[in-house]
């Protein structure tokens, strides 16, 4: 794609230059020039990567496809996980947000309802899920989310959405 270019022609110090309402006849380097230090795409394709996050991934068991994950702080968690539960469990987790996936690690993440938080875990108490989530499941760490765009209609020009 093509590189949307500054301009970078000056006008000589001392020409006139008209306004819509004014007229002016001063020294042009009295005026502050700004110059681009880079230029800009004029493409929408740009690589984004998240940041590194760390997160516990309860499988509730061996033969399912269906994961629970909670985004944890992984310096608090072990310290909860070794054993001290004076920890906040708020300092724990990154929020009480369960996420879930019925593919598996390579599924879209949703939230699940409270009926399926109720059959899981006998419980549909955010608090209590997490606990048993952190209690019960393996901690995973992603270096980022680098996934490909997903294209929407592209005999229509639908353009691209990035995750």
């Amino acid at each position: 794609m093509p590189m949307a270019r500054a301009r970078e022609d000056v006008i000589p110090p001392t020409r006139s230059y008209k306004g819509a309402c004014l007229q002016r006849s001063e020294p042009i380097s009295s005026l502050p020039i700004v110059r681009p230090t880079n230029l800009i795409p004029t493409s929408t394709h740009f690589k984004v990567m998240a940041p590194a996050v760390t997160k516990v991934v309860y499988k509730p068991d061996s033969q399912s496809t269906d994961e629970y994950t909670v985004v944890i702080n992984p310096e608090e968690y072990h310290k909860w996980k070794g054993g001290d539960k004076t920890i906040p469990l708020a300092s724990v987790v990154d929020s009480f947000s369960v996420f879930h996936s019925s593919q598996g690690a390579q599924g879209l993440l949703g939230k699940p309802s409270n009926q399926q938080l109720e059959t899981v875990f006998g419980t549909s108490k955010d608090v209590d899920v997490v606990t048993k989530i952190l209690e019960g499941g393996r901690e995973q760490k992603v270096n980022g989310l680098n996934q490909p765009p997903t294209t929407l209609n592209p005999a229509n020009s639908g353009g691209e959405i990035r995750r």
